[in-house]
């Protein structure tokens, strides 16, 4: 029998509501703080000024 992708790590946070909502909030500032167009346009004058 195939594994559906994932299954393991989903069945314990289903399993624990909180637990989901504190990986979930992580998830989210990291993608923020990461990712966003201030965080791009600092990386890309980073390396246009290492031209």
């Amino acid at each position: 029998m195939q594994q559906v992708c994932g299954r393991r790590s989903s069945v314990p946070l289903l399993k624990n509501p909180q637990e989901a909502e504190s990986q979930a909030q992580r998830g989210y500032e990291m993608v923020v703080n990461q990712h966003s167009s201030e965080r791009y346009v600092d990386v890309l004058a980073q390396k246009l000024r290492s031209l």
